[in-house]
């Protein structure tokens, strides 16, 4: 004997999110664990985290808005000109679009003193420029010896 199932039209409307659809399953459950005698989920409000006009700017140069944040990070913990120059050394080594050319701009280098507001002193465009460069020579002449080297 023959069993004729009967099928039905479903229709999925996705807006956002990740939705998997499993069509061998025989079953799907979902579980929330909240804590809360009855159920209900606690609301969650994460503070909306925004970025200066300045850190905006550097977002330019950025391909990751998590790798912004780590440079903004390390910005903030500066304390002197030359520690500002290996950020922007590190910077340069992971992001295509910050160019040794764009790194020499004003521009690009009047967006720093804000970014590092530990420093306070040697914070002028000709002395970061100067810092930069150094910091760029040195890691410049490490890789040469290492390449030579092995």
């Amino acid at each position: 004997m023959m069993v004729e199932k009967e099928t039905s039209d479903i229709t999925f409307n996705i807006y956002g999110g990740t939705v998997q659809i499993l069509p061998n399953a025989t079953k799907a459950e979902q579980n929330f664990y909240t804590g809360s005698p009855t159920g209900a989920l606690p609301s969650v409000e994460k503070p909306e985290e925004t970025l200066s006009e300045t850190a905006l700017r550097l977002g330019l140069y950025i391909n990751k808005v998590e790798d912004l944040r780590g440079y903004l990070t390390m910005f903030a913990a500066c304390t002197t000109a030359k520690e500002m120059a290996e950020v922007v050394a590190i910077m340069a080594e992971k992001e295509p679009r910050l160019t040794r050319e764009e790194i020499n701009k004003a521009r690009f280098i009047n967006l720093l003193p804000s970014l590092a507001p530990q420093v306070t002193k040697g914070i002028t465009t000709d002395n970061l420029r100067t810092h930069i460069d150094n910091v760029m020579q040195m890691r410049k002449k490490k890789q040469a010896r290492k390449s030579i080297l092995g």
